[in-house]
C-alpha cells in the first residue's frame, strides 16, 4: 500500500483531506509523514488545526501572509543573464516543525560546532599551530579566497573572531541531521527568518501560542545586547555595514537595522582617521565602535584588501589592527566557509575540543591526501568532485546526479591538492503548497513533498553561544534540490520549534530598570540626510505635476477647446516640468510615475528612518503600478489615486516621524520643492498675457482655492491671487510660508557649538525669507519670480554643501561614495 493510500485510509481523524494525495518519495525521509504513511506525532496538532479551518480559511490566511510581505516590500534581488530584478519574498506557507527533544540535540551540537569554528579561526590568524603541526595543509589555507594575509597576527578587539554564525543543515534518508556547510563570512537570513515568522503569524493567528512554538525575540535580544555591549558608553553606536541598495539582501539589512536600532551604513558613510572609524554625519564626524558587516571581507578595504572595491572604507583594516573597532564577524572569518574545512572538521574537533562532533559533516575527502582519495574512490555513496576552496551545497533530489552540479564546472582541471570529493546528499522532504494565484486561489490543489534544508543562526553571548529557536528553511520549488538557492527560485519556510511548556511573552523592549531617558537627536549619516531631503523633494514634485496634469485633463474633459489659452499656458508649464504628450495613453506611466519612482528609491535607501506604515503606503502603490493593477484606470483616475497615496504618505510621516534631524531634512526638501514649484507655476499663470481663468487654475493647483474664497469674492483678481500664493504668511501653501518654515528647520539642525556666530546658511535662508516677507504685492518687482527661482536653487546648493557633503574632522569636504552590487 502506498503512503498516499495509508494516509487517506488511516488518518481521517487528523486531516485526511489536507494530506490527501501527499506521497513522499520512497526511500527518503519526510518531515511530516513516516515510512508507514503515519503523520509524525509533533505534526498532528498542527494538521488538525489546519484541517478544521477548511480550504477557504486556509487560502484566506495564506493571502494575509502574502499581502503582508507584498505591502512591506519584503524581497530579494536576483542577478543573472545580465539582468537584475527585485523579486517578492517567496514564502512557503507550511512551516518546518521540530519537537523539543530533537531541537535540544541540535542546539547542543550547534553550540559545540561554534566553539570549534572559533578555535580554528583564532589559530589560523594567530599562532597557526594547526598548520605547523600538519593538522591543516598550508596550501589549502593560503589558496582560500577567504584567507586575508593582512589580518594574520591581528588580535580582534573583544577577543573573539566570530559573533554570528549560520550553519546549513540537511536531514538524510536515515533521519539524521548533517552539517552541509558553515556561514561565517557575513551570514544572511536571520532577518528573513523573522519576517517569515511575522508574515505567517498574520495567517495562523493564535496557532503559535496554542502549539507552544518558541519565540524568536529572545534571540534578537541577545544579538542586540552582544553587539551593543561592545561599544563604549560614551558613543554606544553600532553600525550595520551594507553593500547598498542593490545588494541581494538589502531589504533584510534595512529591516534588521530598524528592528535592532542599529545605524544602517554604506562605505561612503564612513571614514578612517587617526586609526579609528568615524561616521560622516550632518554635524561632522562621530566615532563608531562596532561594525556588523554584511559585506564580504575582501570588499571592506580597497587599500589593503581588494583594490577595485568601491563599497568599503579605505583604512578599515588599519582601524581594526589598531584595536579601535570591533568588526563582526572579524575580517577573514570567511575562510571557514571553504569546503576543505569539512574534510578536517572531525579530526579538528577531537584535537581542539577533545570531543566527537555531535552533528557530523557530510562526507568530504581532500584529494590531496592519498589515503583519503582512495577512500573516496571506494565509497558506495554518490559523490561529486568540487573545488576545495569554494563553497556550496552538493545536494541531490529524488534521483542521483552523475554530472557536476552548479558551481563545479571546470573543477576537473584543478589539481588534486585543491579538490575535494564530497558526498551528494539526498535531502528530506517537507509538505509544500503551490503559491496562490493573483485572485487568492490555489493554483493547484493539495500539498507536495519538496526537498528542504535548514539554516540555523547562532549569536555569541560572552564566551558561550545562543541558538535561534527556529531558523530559515529553504524549500525547493521542484523535486530537484539543485535549485536550493533563493537565486534559483526556491521558497522559504518558517521553522517552528515546539516546546513542552507554555511560552512566555518576549519583546525587544528593554526593562524599565535599564532605560535611561535621552532626548538627543541621534546620529544622522550625511547619505541618509541626502535621501530624506530628496524624498521630500520628489514627493512634492510628484504632487505638483500631478495636480496640474489633473486640472488640465479635467478642463479638457469639460469641453474646453484645444486652443483654449488657459490650457495652452498649463501645457507650457507642464512641458517645463517634463510632462508632455498629454493625449497619449501612457501619460501617467511615462511622465508622472518617474517622480514617484524616484521618491520610492530614495525611501528604499532609508527604510530604517521612517514609519513602516508610511513605507507601506508608498510601496503598495509602486508595487500595484509595477504589476499592472492600475492599467485599467484612466489617466485621471490614476492621478487621483496617486495624489491620495502621496497625501497619505506625507500625512503619516507628519504624524508619526519623530521631530529630530532626519524629519527636518525631509521637511526642508518638501518645503523647498513646494516653494520652487509654486513660484514657477505662478510665473507662468500670473503672466499678464494669461487669461483670467489661469488665476483659478493657479489657486486650484496651489490648493488655495478655499482660502481665497473665504477671504475674497468669488471673482479672482490678479493682485489678490498673487498675494495669497506668494506673500501670504498664513497660507501653508504660499512661497513665503515655505521660506519661513525652512529657515526654522535650518536653525534647529544647526550645530551651534560648531559655529561661533550665525552660519552662512542661516544668514542666506533668513535673508531670503525676510526680503520676501517684507514686500507687499505692490512692491513685488516684475523680475521677482525669476530672481526667486535663482535664490531658491542657490539655497538648495548651500544646504547640500553645508550638510549633505560631509566634512571630515579637519574641515575638508568628502564626497559620498556611490554603492553598487558586489
Amino acid at each position: 500500500m502506498s503512503a498516499n493510500a495509508v494516509i487517506s485510509a488511516g488518518n481521517t481523524e487528523i486531516g485526511k483531506s489536507w494530506l490527501e494525495g501527499y506521497a513522499p518519495p520512497s526511500g527518503g525521509w519526510d518531515e511530516c509523514v513516516d515510512a508507514n504513511g503515519q503523520v509524525r506525532p509533533h505534526w498532528r496538532d498542527a494538521i488538525d488545526i489546519w484541517e478544521h479551518r477548511g480550504a477557504e480559511g486556509r487560502a484566506r490566511r495564506r493571502s494575509a501572509a502574502d499581502r503582508y510581505l507584498r505591502d512591506n516590500g519584503v524581497g530579494h534581488r536576483i542577478y543573472g543573464d545580465g539582468e537584475e530584478a527585485q523579486r517578492p519574498w517567496p514564502l512557503s506557507h507550511v512551516p518546518l516543525i521540530i519537537d523539543a527533544d530533537e531541537w535540544a540535540m541540535l542546539q547542543d551540537g550547534l553550540i559545540q560546532r561554534a566553539h570549534l569554528l572559533e578555535a580554528v579561526i583564532a589559530d589560523l590568524y594567530g599562532p597557526q599551530k594547526l598548520i605547523r603541526d600538519g593538522a591543516l595543509p598550508a596550501p589549502l589555507v593560503a589558496a582560500s579566497p577567504g584567507f586575508l594575509r593582512p589580518l594574520v597576527g591581528v588580535e580582534p578587539l573583544g577577543g573573539y573572531h566570530l559573533h554570528t554564525i549560520a550553519v546549513e543543515l540537511g536531514r538524510g534518508p536515515d533521519g539524521r541531521w548533517w552539517v552541509l556547510g558553515d556561514r561565517t563570512q557575513a551570514p544572511s537570513g536571520m532577518g528573513y527568518a523573522l519576517e517569515n515568522r511575522i508574515a505567517l503569524s498574520r495567517g495562523v493567528g493564535n496557532d503559535l501560542t496554542e502549539l507552544q512554538v518558541e519565540r524568536l525575540a529572545p534571540f534578537f535580544q541577545t544579538l542586540r545586547a552582544t553587539l551593543g555591549g561592545m561599544s563604549s558608553p560614551q558613543t554606544a553606536r553600532v553600525g550595520l555595514l551594507t553593500p547598498g541598495l542593490f545588494s541581494q539582501t538589502y531589504y533584510e539589512q534595512a529591516f534588521l537595522a530598524r528592528y535592532l536600532g542599529f545605524l544602517l551604513l554604506e562605505g561612503g558613510d564612513l571614514i578612517m582617521q587617526d586609526d579609528a572609524l568615524f561616521i560622516r554625519t550632518v554635524r561632522g564626524l562621530r566615532p563608531l565602535d562596532v561594525l556588523w558587516r554584511r559585506l564580504d571581507a575582501d570588499f571592506c578595504d580597497p587599500l589593503e584588501l581588494r583594490g577595485d572595491s568601491q563599497l568599503g572604507v579605505p583604512g578599515l583594516v588599519r582601524a581594526v589592527r589598531a584595536g579601535n573597532l570591533v568588526c563582526a564577524n572579524a575580517l577573514g572569518a570567511g575562510l571557514l566557509e571553504s569546503r576543505f574545512f569539512m574534510a578536517f572538521a572531525p579530526a579538528l574537533s577531537r584535537r581542539l575540543l577533545h570531543e566527537v562532533l555531535r552533528i557530523p559533516n557530510i562526507a568530504t575527502w581532500w584529494l590531496g591526501d592519498e589515503r583519503a582519495a582512495a577512500r573516496a574512490q571506494s565509497t558506495d555513496v554518490a559523490t561529486v568532485r568540487l573545488s576545495a576552496v569554494g563553497s556550496g551545497l552538493p545536494v541531490d533530489g529524488a534521483q542521483a546526479i552523475d554530472q557536476p552540479i552548479s558551481g563545479s564546472q571546470g573543477v576537473g582541471q584543478l589539481p588534486d591538492a585543491l579538490s575535494v570529493m564530497q558526498e551528494v546528499v539526498r535531502l528530506s522532504t517537507l509538505p509544500s503548497r503551490a503559491p496562490l494565484d493573483d485572485g487568492g486561489s490555489d493554483v493547484a490543489a493539495g500539498v507536495s513533498p519538496r526537498p528542504c534544508t535548514l539554516r540555523v543562526f547562532l549569536v555569541r553571548n560572552g564566551p558561550d553561544w545562543v541558538v535561534m529557536p527556529g531558523g530559515f528553511c529553504r524549500v525547493a520549488e521542484t523535486a530537484d534540490t539543485r535549485a536550493l538557492s533563493m537565486q534559483d527560485g526556491s521558497r522559504s519556510a518558517d521553522v517552528w520549534v515546539r516546546s513542552a511548556n507554555p511560552i512566555a511573552p518576549a519583546s525587544l523592549l528593554p526593562s524599565p530598570s535599564t532605560v535611561s531617558i535621552r532626548r538627543l537627536p541621534g546620529t544622522l549619516p550625511a547619505r541618509a540626510a541626502d535621501n530624506l531631503f530628496w524624498l521630500g523633494r520628489y514627493a512634492e514634485r510628484a504632487q505638483l505635476s500631478i495636480r496640474l496634469t489633473r486640472a488640465h485633463l479635467n478642463r479638457r474633459l469639460e469641453g474646453e477647446a484645444f486652443d483654449d489659452p488657459t490650457l495652452a499656458f498649463s501645457e507650457r508649464q507642464l512641458a517645463l516640468w517634463g510632462v508632455k504628450g498629454l493625449e497619449s495613453d501612457d501619460l501617467f506611466e511615462r511622465a508622472l510615475m518617474p517622480n514617484i519612482d524616484r521618491a520610492h528609491q530614495a525611501a528604499s535607501s532609508i527604510r530604517d528612518r521612517f514609519s513602516p506604515d508610511a513605507w507601506q503606503i508608498l510601496n503598495r502603490f509602486v508595487d500595484q503600478n509595477g504589476r499592472g493593477e492600475l492599467r485599467q484606470l484612466g489617466a485621471l483616475e490614476r492621478a487621483d489615486a496617486a495624489l491620495t497615496m502621496l497625501a497619505a504618505f506625507t500625512g503619516l510621516i507628519a504624524d508619526n516621524m519623530v521631530r529630530l534631524i532626519g524629519w527636518r531634512f525631509l521637511k526642508i526638501g518638501q518645503r523647498l520643492e513646494r516653494a520652487i514649484g509654486t513660484n514657477q507655476l505662478a510665473q507662468t499663470l500670473l503672466d499678464p498675457k494669461a487669461p483670467r481663468e489661469a488665476l483659478d487654475l493657479l489657486l486650484e493647483v496651489a490648493d488655495s482655492t478655499m482660502s481665497y474664497r473665504q477671504r475674497y469674492s468669488v471673482q479672482t483678481e490678479h493682485r489678490s491671487v498673487a498675494d495669497i500664493v506668494i506673500l501670504d504668511p498664513n497660507n501653508p501653501r504660499s512661497v513665503v510660508f515655505q521660506l519661513e518654515r525652512m529657515h526654522r528647520h535650518i536653525n534647529e539642525i544647526t550645530d551651534h557649538k560648531a559655529f561661533d556666530q550665525t552660519s552662512d546658511l542661516q544668514k542666506q535662508s533668513f535673508g531670503l525669507w525676510a526680503n520676501l516677507h517684507a514686500l507687499s504685492i505692490e512692491d513685488l518687482p516684475v523680475s521677482a519670480h525669476h530672481d526667486l527661482d535663482k535664490a531658491l536653487n542657490s539655497l538648495s546648493q548651500a544646504i547640500s554643501d553645508t550638510y549633505l557633503i560631509a566634512l571630515d574632522r579637519r574641515g575638508n569636504r568628502g564626497g559620498l561614495q556611490t554603492s553598487g552590487p558586489i
